[in-house]
């Protein structure tokens, strides 16, 4: 049986120079932690190792909450690696879910939901705000801000409520493959940035040093595996990675769970029509990657097949 309890935290934001500026407290909903329970979902963290797994997959699935929801005491536990990474970006805190543990034959959202309540349930990664009250060193304006909609009596509450508030960001789609793809595209179709190519049409970076990130990226995996895990992969093996945001997607912003009520394939068979569109703005000539790709890219093949008959009509 998990239990919940009222606990009052406290945050003190600090600025480039390490100086606080601000005091945060919480009143907030805690759910303690249960070896027990976290055992029943420990089993969602697994490679599924089979078929096409290899050769096409979801390369990750991000999901941002802010940082409101976050229990200050469960972030930077050493559970931060392998199957999810999280991470904090000023106001708001993201969790990826990671290639080598996302299933490509099941229904993707009861994945996403265990790996929640395995975050939940085994390192108490969030907490439900009920009040925050704000006081600013600066100018002594104190605010605060009530969450109605967080006073949950059980851990079912407690989770349904962080699955609301978790928003989808990014889907990457990957495919890897034994091919050069650098060289079976036109290079003045790509920005290339340390030996990445990201389509050029579509990547900007602004004076703020903010980016709108493209939505192909192509680069050496091989490299990529031995620089940052140190790990060798036989042959040469390149991927191509098409990312989709919700900056870019509104689909992904206002159908969430409707989009990851499916497996694999359903889902990039949702999302056709909506990378077919962006491709064609960016008018890339895929066909000499088209005539070399292996049969087992199959999927990849569609896209781009269906980018180029979008072009051609």
């Amino acid at each position: 049986m998990l239990n919940l309890h009222i606990e009052n935290r406290r945050r003190t934001p600090k600025d480039k120079d390490g100086n606080a500026y601000r005091e945060i407290e919480y009143k907030a909903v805690i759910l303690e932690t249960s070896l027990q329970e976290a055992q029943k979902y420990s089993s969602a963290i697994k490679t599924p190792y089979v078929g096409d797994f290899y050769y096409h997959s979801i390369d990750k699935l991000t999901f941002s909450l802010s940082t409101d929801y976050l229990n200050d005491d469960a972030y930077g536990t050493k559970y931060t690696g392998g199957a999810i990474v999280i991470r904090k970006h000023g106001k708001y805190f993201s969790i990826n879910l990671n290639k080598e543990y996302v299933p490509i034959y099941s229904n993707i959202k009861e994945y996403v939901d265990s790996m929640f309540r395995f975050l939940a349930f085994n390192i108490s990664l969030f907490q439900l705000p009920i009040k925050k009250t704000v006081m600013d060193y600066e100018d002594g304006l104190v605010t605060e801000t009530e969450f109605p909609n967080n006073n949950v009596t059980s851990a079912e509450e407690f989770l349904e409520r962080i699955l609301e508030e978790a928003k989808l960001k990014c889907i990457e789609l990957c495919f890897d493959m034994n091919l050069r793809i650098r060289e079976l595209v036109d290079s003045n179709d790509f920005r290339n940035h340390k030996g990445t190519l990201y389509s050029i049409k579509d990547y900007r970076v602004y004076e703020s040093k903010n980016k709108k990130r493209s939505l192909i990226c192509i680069y050496d995996k091989s490299k990529q595996q031995e620089d940052k895990k140190h790990r060798k992969i036989l042959g040469h093996m390149e991927r191509f990675e098409i990312r989709l945001f919700d900056t870019s997607y509104t689909i992904m912003k206002d159908h969430a769970d409707m989009l990851l009520s499916h497996t694999y394939e359903e889902l990039v068979d949702i999302l056709m029509p909506h990378i077919v569109k962006h491709m064609k703005r960016l008018g890339i000539d895929f066909t000499r990657l088209l005539n070399a790709l292996p049969e087992n890219q199959r999927i990849l093949r569609r896209i781009l097949e269906a980018s180029m008959n979008y072009l051609c009509n």
